[in-house]
């Protein structure tokens, strides 16, 4: 069943509201957070201000609903795809998102944006600098390559294999690659197929009708 996006946005958008609260005490506000990274690490200059500019635009529900309202009138196919595979896409995400203090589970956020006429760009941020340095910390247990809801990597030998995780018992296995990494990105290409054959089987319904 689809998740409806105009409501799961408005949670989001309340979530992120009452989150902020929950930044570095060290810091006035994320900018600056995020700026004392991208000074020590290699994060490209402007970054944080990207990251922190997608927050509000994601916590901001007039500009959401503007962003639903062009698509119910111009692109309901996209809606569409949006709910079938982009938010459960970011929903995994969360579930099996590492959690210690909560403060980068609480700052994850899925935008979506108009660029230009058009243009639709979805995007997955932080308002947590130190997200991209999370390490992915669970027992493995390997699998098939057929088992649902499986994980892959790749040996040091660049050999790929597939786990899923176990109960979080020590002796623990640490995820070299980082959460970030293994979590966002490592399904995301085959997330851009499913997103692109879900607008196109929306559009074959939308002109039988």
């Amino acid at each position: 069943m689809p998740i409806d996006a105009r409501s799961y946005f408005a949670s989001q958008s309340e979530r992120l509201r009452s989150g902020t609260t929950r930044l570095n005490p060290n810091y006035q506000n994320g900018i600056e957070w995020w700026e004392s990274f991208e000074k020590n690490y290699r994060f490209g200059k402007g970054t944080g201000q990207r990251m922190m500019q997608g927050l509000a635009r994601a916590s901001n529900d007039e500009l959401n609903n503007i962003v639903f309202d062009l698509l119910d009138a111009m692109a309901p196919s996209i809606r569409g795809a949006i709910e079938r595979v982009w938010i459960p896409y970011f929903e995994n995400i969360r579930k099996v998102w590492p959690v210690k203090s909560g403060q980068s589970y609480d700052q994850l956020a899925i935008i979506v944006r108009l660029q230009g006429k058009d243009t639709i760009k979805a995007e997955i941020i932080s308002g947590a600098p130190y997200t991209f340095f999370i390490r992915n910390t669970y027992m493995m247990k390997f699998v098939p390559p057929n088992f649902k809801g499986r994980f892959y990597g790749y040996t040091k030998q660049k050999k790929l294999f597939f786990f899923i995780k176990a109960d979080p018992d020590p002796p623990r296995t640490k995820n070299k690659r980082g959460a970030w990494n293994e979590i966002v990105r490592g399904k995301f290409d085959r997330v851009k197929v499913e997103f692109v054959d879900a607008i196109q089987s929306n559009l074959a319904r939308e002109l039988r009708k």
